[in-house]
């Protein structure tokens, strides 16, 4: 015979070993992150609700799908464009692209640059410019 709290807890169990239930698919969700970081948008939140889903059900989805939190992901996304930017606009300010980045000041920008590639954006920049003057 089976308890209601034994029941509970079975259930229970049940539902946390199952995968979160999704429409979704990478490809889905790398294409929207892809157009809202185009647009500078860096928010969970807001990626979120171009998906038509909460920001919790988001982050469960993700993490499933890419074994890896939504902000880790966006923080390296976030680079990425930094470097983009950096090297096919010589021309701007890395105050400004650290501003178009979401980053409050140049400090904090350089900073989260130096941890992700292991050298600051003035240093980037430098290398790219060796490069085009070599070739």
């Amino acid at each position: 015979m089976t308890t209601p709290v034994l029941k509970n807890i079975r259930n229970f169990a049940t539902i946390i070993n199952q995968q979160p239930r999704t429409n979704m698919d990478k490809k889905t969700i790398e294409e929207v992150i892809k157009g809202e970081v185009e647009r500078g948008n860096f928010s969970v939140e807001g990626i979120a609700a171009k998906l038509f889903i909460t920001p919790f059900t988001f982050r469960r989805q993700f993490e499933w799908l890419f074994h890896e939190s939504p902000k880790k992901y966006l923080h390296r996304a976030r680079m990425n464009k930094a470097k983009q930017l950096l090297r096919e606009h010589p021309e701007t300010t890395i105050e400004t692209i650290g501003h178009t980045l979401g980053y409050t000041d140049k400090s904090n920008f350089n900073r989260a640059f130096r941890t992700a590639f292991g050298i600051t954006p003035s240093e980037f920049r430098a290398q790219c410019e060796n490069n085009q003057n070599q070739q």
